[in-house]
């Protein structure tokens, strides 16, 4: 080989060399470690919520307002609706009283009065009030004990 041809196979070479180091990993390598981190945080989260004791007092509270005539719409990408969950002590607290909006499409146009989640109301009427357990409570007529 002469020397023309071995330093265009060595610039070639580096030059594949640089390309790699500067690209990083592929895609390819990228999601799957997004999906090794996913599934590695989906199950600490969901050991978490096993061991999560849900306080009596919100139990309480949730069938009364169930009771009551409170329906909250929301949705899980949405922050106000999941910080309103976490309030009440996380969503499958209020299964009862919640309506996932992304999978009940249709419920959400038909009954929802506003145009945004969370919406809470109360027996057909949308509530203006304080987010939180407490405040919710007291328009239901549902007093939280402690």
């Amino acid at each position: 080989m002469n020397k023309t041809a071995i330093i265009i196979v060595l610039i070639s070479i580096i030059g594949v060399l640089v390309t790699i180091i500067v690209k990083g990993p592929s895609a390819d390598q990228v999601v799957s470690n997004n999906d090794e981190t996913q599934k590695s945080n989906t199950s600490s989260s969901e050991n978490l919520e096993a061991d999560k004791k849900i306080d009596p007092a919100i139990e309480e509270l949730v069938a009364c307002l169930r009771d009551s005539g409170v329906t909250i719409y929301g949705s899980v990408t949405c922050p106000y609706c999941n910080q309103l969950a976490q309030s009440f002590g996380g969503y499958d607290v209020i299964d009862s009283i919640y309506v996932e909006c992304s999978k009940e499409p249709d419920r959400c146009k038909d009954e929802m009065l506003g145009r945004g989640v969370p919406e809470i109301q109360i027996n057909g009427e949308m509530y203006q009030g304080p987010r939180n357990p407490r405040d919710i409570g007291k328009a239901a007529s549902c007093e939280m004990v402690s």
